[in-house]
């Protein structure tokens, strides 16, 4: 008998003054605007009765507000694994801006060697075997 697959629940960061601007956003690290705090309380009431096993969060503000608004920042475990990707030099810019540069530009063309690893099983396990994810139990919270 298989036991059931992990329950594990992704949460996006809040809203950032980027966000509304359309700027690419890795590392800088940029704080959650009003609506992006309000958004991560809502986000806490959703999440409301879940008890999480375990919690990790970027230790970029904007992830680490989020969780912490979500009321999660406590049992929260700091991880860099979960830091964006590096813009390099198209980090700040739009889309718009980088196309007049580059026309050709595509983020999914530029960056396919480092789609972050939630997207990617074959990476997922492999960035995350110094966590020993396979013997965690569920659930787990992620905040990136």
């Amino acid at each position: 008998m298989s036991s059931p697959p992990p329950e594990i629940f992704l949460a996006r960061h809040g809203e950032t003054a980027w966000t509304i601007s359309g700027q690419h956003t890795g590392l800088t690290d940029l704080p959650l605007t009003p609506r992006g705090e309000r958004n991560a309380r809502a986000l806490g009431e959703v999440l409301k009765g879940v008890n999480f096993a375990h919690v990790f969060t970027s230790p970029l503000r904007r992830a680490r507000q989020t969780c912490e608004l979500a009321g999660f920042g406590r049992a929260a475990i700091l991880d860099k694994d979960l830091v964006e990707w590096n813009y390099g030099d198209y980090e700040g810019k739009t889309t718009t801006e980088i196309h007049k540069q580059r026309p050709d530009w595509d983020l999914f063309r530029e960056r396919a060697m480092e789609i972050p690893f939630f997207f990617l099983t074959a990476t997922f396990s492999a960035s995350w075997g110094h966590v020993g994810f396979n013997s965690i139990q569920p659930p787990v919270g992620i905040f990136c």
